[in-house]
């Protein structure tokens, strides 16, 4: 659970074929307790979504979409979902870097 709602866990990101490697910028690889978890981003979840096109996920993209904007207004240094994650100063951080609140 997370401060915005419950979190799914899932072997494999349903729609990229490619697994985690075919995800956004916005991904993240990290250690937890010694076992690697890969986190995709707000914009890899609603891709996916889109790519399924299953009536339970269609039905989900307007709150995620929602969700998306409220984070950018309120975050307005959030990157655009195409610009990939930036630090404070506007660079781009290394591959290994967590991203931004939010992503």
């Amino acid at each position: 659970m997370t401060a915005i709602g419950n979190i799914d866990i899932v072997l494999r990101p349903r729609g990229f074929e490619d697994g985690y490697p075919a995800l956004s910028a916005h991904a993240v690889t990290m250690s937890v307790g010694g076992v690697e978890v890969h986190v995709g981003g707000l914009e890899d979840l609603i891709v996916s979504k889109r790519l399924l096109r299953r009536p339970k996920d269609l039905d989900q993209l307007p709150a995620l979409e929602e969700l998306r904007g409220r984070l950018q207004s309120a975050i307005p240094e959030l990157p655009a979902p195409d610009d990939g994650p930036m630090s404070d100063d506007g660079s781009r951080p290394p591959d290994h870097e967590p991203p931004g609140l939010g992503w």
